[in-house]
Parts: C-alpha cells; structure tokens; sequence
C-alpha cells in the first residue's frame, strides 16, 4: 500500500457523515482486555469504482466523534486498503484519541464513490497469541455495513452463555440511516431453558454511530445460556445487535477467543458444514424464539469430502418448547442421538438443512497449548433461501501470507435429485484486472467441498474470488459459498483460528 497524501480533514467537513457512501464497522479498538490480551483491529477496504479519498471517523463508545482523518491511496490499480492496526494509524495521523484503551465504531467514508457502488470493507480484531511455543495470533472478523441498512426496531440474538468455560458480550451499534439523533433500545433476556422471560429489560441510549457492549450479559439475570430481544423503544435510526461469545470463564482463563453471532438468523436455513474431523468438532445452536412449540426439521447430508458416505441424506425431527433454546458441543453426536446412522469413527461432516428454528454453527479446536486451556472456533449462522447464491457470488478480503492461509469452501444447496452443480472459482488481484487462479468442481446435490489453501501458487497475498455455478439441467443454481482465512502459513503452525469471510450476492 502507498499513501500518496494526507489531505486536511476540512475539506469534506461540509459533505457530512451520510456523504455519497458510508459504511460503518461496528467496532474497533486497541484494548488490553481479560488476562493480559491486547487487542486491535485491521482494516481491509476493497473500492470498487477506482482511486477515491477515504475519510476514517471514529466514534468512541460513549464518546463524540474524532476528527477524521482524510487519505488518498494509490496501490497500482489493486483497489485494496490495508491497515494492520486501525487505531494506531488514526493516532499516527494526528487523530485525537487519547493514550490507553480505546474502543468505538468506525466510519469509513469515501466521498468520490456514489452510494450504487458500495465499497466493501472488513475487519478483523485479534491479540497475539500469548504461548510463544504455539505463536501465532487469534481473533474474529466482522464485516462493515452501509449506513441506513441495518435492522430497524426489534432484533433477536442467539446463543448467549455464560459458565466456567465461556462468556458472552452483547454489542448494540447505533448506525444512522434516520435523523441522527440518539435511539433508546431495550433489551429483554430469555432464558434458554424454560423459555421464560430473566431479569428487569436492560435500557441503553446510544448516541449518533455509537458502540456500546453489556459485557458477560447474562449476569444481569443469573442465566447460563439464554438470548436477547432488542426493541427499539425511541429514534428513527437504525441500529446493529450481535453478540460475541468469548472462550474462557469464571473456572477457566481459556484463551479469550471470539465468535460473532449476528443478529435475526432465520427459522429456516442451510448451514454449509458441521463436522467432526480429528482436533476439530462443531457446535450447534438451535434456538425457538416463538411463542409455540416448534417441531424443527434437521435435514443431514454426509459429504464424501470426509468418508464414503454410508447412507443418503435423511432428516431427524426435534420438539422445542415456545422461546427455548439448546446448545450442543458436538453438532454430529446430538443429531446421530435423533437416530440418524451417522458413524462414530473417522471425520465425518456434511450440510445441515434446519427448518423451524434459527441455527448458528461454530466449529472450534481445542488450545494446543493446556497450560492455558481452551479453543479456537469461528461461528457461521445457517443462510436462507433469499440469501443464498443461484448463479454467483463474491468472496473479498481473502488473505494468505507468512502469518495467514486461506480455505474456499462451496455447499450444494439443492438437497434432492442427482444433477450436478459445476462450480468455477476465479480468484483476481483484488482490483480485478485479470484472473490468477481458476479452480474447478462439480458436485452433487446436498455435498459440500473445500479447497484448502488457494492462494498458496498465485504470487498473491489478497485477493477477490468470483464463484459461478452453473446446473446440469439448466435450473438455477442454490449455493452458499464462503473463506475461512486462518492463523498460520500451513497446518500446524500458528492457532488454526479462523475467520469467517462471508459471500457477497449481487
């Protein structure tokens, strides 16, 4: 990356935060946090339309707004962004953030780029690993939303706990869209177990772009796994909820690794793997938020990535009582407990289909370093019908260098019949000039498949993957494709934690 110029920050103080296009990341710091952990977050920010200045705002929780600070940056036509600490950048430029911890949002606003061709921007926060035998660094990576396109007035959050191992934050990120006034939101916890409502609403006012985080939530109600209900109760804005589920308790120090929960994952939806593969295994979170018994359908396909499949695809059936909740360690042990012949030796994994209840998965490992104890996991949520890909899809901010390596995995949405979906992944310099890399696949309905390290030969340490499928018999395509960037240049080496890159349909 060459920054060409600092440009002074009044030159766009007249155009306003909501200039053509913003987009906020819900949160960034530079904090030393539980046992010692130093925190901060990267940037990455992949401009679309070209060469444009970038002004960054950010926003401390409970604070009003520093200054910007305004940049051009020119990186020979890759259209890419990076800053590996957001906070100590904004200090170097002569932002006023005091010294110490500093935690808030960030807006990153690009006044030359009309709001029909968003940027995309990503961040990852991580500390590094404190066991130097292992190395390495661990960490959770969020994705920047456009001003004026989170939820309005009610969110829901699932897989809140709390106990000797984990703990849960509950984030609440003002994020325009509306006056720009401040919003009151009111949150109810639910008790996972009975369904019943815990404790007194907690009310919080957040001011214009605001962070705010209720750490270890379900304190405030004597629960140790539950969720929340997020009303909005004043304001027009709109506002982000999401909660980060921190390994690490009050019997355990752990790791102080996190996995992101978003907000209102749907009743209905694939989730592209769970698994059981050696160190690996994948915790699964169903929640019933309605006020009926639920009957919830878990449609199980084994892929042949991990064994010769022994049986076809075949569903199991679980009753929810109204507003409950479970959460399973081992995602392939509770649905072979519903009678499906999954077996017990060797990896086994495939695709979940979940109808009537919301689904959060999160694949973890265990710390290698037991001195300390713990995992390393990301969570992914299952994905919807209206959210899935039928012809393509975008994968931005995948990484691979000498601390990083970047997987590409593909799920077959489309559970029944035999026609084969062929997928084409073309992996471009980030600003898209010509393609590097094309990787090829067909695959049957209900399998999921992943290329493991794919830009190990490309000479390249970021880029854009475009994944196109094309069906057999000329149906459209149903597809969730996503990266998982982790910790370490090859297996074994560093953490392994990951980073869920998300797609992006268009």
């Amino acid at each position: 990356m060459k920054i060409t110029r600092l440009l002074p920050a009044l030159l766009f103080s007249t155009l306003g935060l909501a200039g053509p296009v913003t987009v906020q990341v819900p949160v960034v710091l530079d904090v030393t946090g539980v046992n010692g952990a130093h925190f901060t977050a990267d940037l990455t920010l992949i401009n679309l339309s070209g060469i444009s200045p970038v002004e960054l705002t950010f926003v401390p929780a409970g604070g009003a707004p520093i200054a910007p600070v305004v940049t051009e940056f020119d990186v020979d036509g890759d259209a890419r962004f990076y800053l590996d600490d957001v906070i100590g950048y904004l200090r170097s430029r002569g932002a006023a953030i005091p010294a110490g911890n500093a935690v808030g949002s960030l807006l990153v606003r690009l006044p030359g780029v009309a709001n029909d061709i968003p940027p995309y921007v990503g961040s990852r926060i991580s500390t590094p690993n404190p066991s130097a035998a292992v190395g390495g660094s661990f960490g959770t990576y969020s994705v920047g939303v456009p001003i004026g396109t989170a939820v309005a007035f009610q969110a829901s959050v699932y897989g809140l706990r709390e106990s000797g191992s984990q703990r849960t934050n509950l984030a609440l990120v003002h994020t325009g869209g509306g006056s720009k006034k401040p919003i009151e939101l009111r949150v109810q916890l639910y008790d996972g177990r009975t369904g019943l409502t815990a404790g007194e609403p907690i009310v919080r006012t957040l001011q214009p772009f605001e962070f705010h985080q209720i750490g270890s939530v379900l304190n405030h109600a004597q629960l140790e796994q539950g969720w929340a209900k997020v009303t909005q109760t004043l304001g027009d804005d709109r506002f982000l909820a999401y909660a980060a589920v921190n390994d690490g308790g009050f019997a355990e120090r752990g790791t102080s690794d996190g996995s992101i929960i978003e907000a209102n994952v749907p009743r209905e939806g694939v989730i592209p793997v769970v698994l059981t593969a050696g160190a690996y295994k994948t915790e699964l979170v169903l929640t019933n938020d309605s006020a009926s018994e639920s009957l919830v359908t878990l449609f199980y396909a084994p892929s042949e990535a991990f064994s010769p499949p022994t049986f076809p695809g075949l569903a199991a059936r679980v009753t929810m009582a109204p507003r409950t909740q479970i959460i399973e360690p081992d995602a392939l042990a509770f649905i072979r407990r519903q009678g499906l012949g999954i077996p017990e030796d060797g990896p086994q994994g495939g695709l979940l289909r979940v109808a009537g209840a919301s689904a959060v998965a999160r694949v973890y490992s265990p710390n290698p370093d037991t001195s300390v104890g713990g995992s390393f996991g990301v969570a992914y949520p299952a994905v919807a019908a209206d959210r899935r890909a039928k012809t393509e899809a975008w994968l931005y901010g995948v990484r691979q260098d000498e601390t990083s390596r970047a997987n590409l995995a593909v799920a077959n949405a489309i559970t029944s019949g035999d026609a084969l979906a062929t997928f084409e992944a073309q992996i471009f310099k980030p600003g898209f000039q010509r393609v590097v890399k094309t990787l090829g696949r067909s695959i049957r309905p209900g399998q999921w498949f992943q290329w493991n390290s794919i830009l190990a030969d490309t000479g390249l340490t970021a880029a854009t993957v475009l994944v196109k499928c094309t069906m057999s018999t000329g149906v459209p395509c149903d597809f969730v494709t996503y990266a998982v960037v982790n910790d370490g240049s090859g297996p074994g080496v560093g953490t392994s934690d990951g980073s869920y890159i998300p797609m992006v349909v268009k």
